[in-house]
């Protein structure tokens, strides 16, 4: 029961639900970025625990989620592939940081402008370290790991990946045309790479990290407006 009850949530009701908000006409008049951390964090908090409590009661081993321990051939590929993004990620800010014209940054810097989402001051930073910690592993784990461990059963794997990547990506809301795509691909992307290694733990670095880096990245930019 609580299988199904997982399934309408995540497919169902939570890509609804962000769909609808972020196609509302007239957004709120004061964004409190804070709140919207937490919120979000208590969220995909609740979810989770709902999933623990399913698992409790019906004694299945954390590897059908995606936990491989002792960590499988394909979990140490993947951890590679995530710590080659990770480093490339980081030396290739580096580098670009260094080498911006004046103008570049200020593109750069009208990008996040127009993001009311991520971080603009360090108590903000704070509040998004959690959430990306948070919502990192959280959505590899129910996204992933319960999604297609529930629905490859009943539509095979090609169909759980596409239904579970699917409503990941609408999860995510309509911002724009190009956040919208954006957002399907890397869903399926990230899908597929769990379906090919059945690992969870080097998907979960990666997601965790990549939202960490955006947040940073944030901050540090609003940080140098203000100095």
């Amino acid at each position: 029961m609580l299988d199904i009850v997982l399934m309408i949530c995540l497919i169902l009701i939570l890509p609804a639900w962000q769909l609808s908000k972020s196609l509302r006409k007239s957004p709120p008049a004061v964004i409190v970025r804070a709140t919207r951390y937490w919120q979000a964090t208590l969220r995909i908090t609740l979810l989770l625990l709902l999933l623990a409590v399913d698992w409790w009661s019906s004694a299945r081993p954390i590897s059908l989620l995606g936990f491989d321990v002792p960590l499988s051939a394909r979990g140490k590929i993947g951890l590679g592939i995530a710590a080659v993004l990770i480093i490339g990620l980081l030396v290739g800010d580096l580098i670009s940081s260094r080498r911006q014209s004046d103008d570049q940054r200020a593109a750069h810097r009208a990008r996040f402008e127009n993001n009311d989402f991520l971080p603009r001051s360090s108590a903000e930073f704070r509040g998004f370290s959690v959430l990306a910690i948070v919502l990192g592993a959280g959505w590899e784990i129910l996204y992933r790991g319960f999604l297609l461990f529930s629905l490859t059963p009943l539509i095979g794997t090609l169909g759980a990946v596409g239904i579970a990547a699917f409503a990941y990506g609408l999860a995510h809301g309509f911002q724009s045309r190009g956040q919208f795509f954006g957002s399907i691909i890397s869903a399926f992307l990230f899908t597929i790479a769990y379906a090919l290694t059945l690992s969870l733990w080097w998907l979960m670095l990666v997601h965790s990290f990549m939202a960490l880096f955006g947040g940073w990245t944030s901050y540090r930019c609003w940080r140098s407006n203000d100095s």
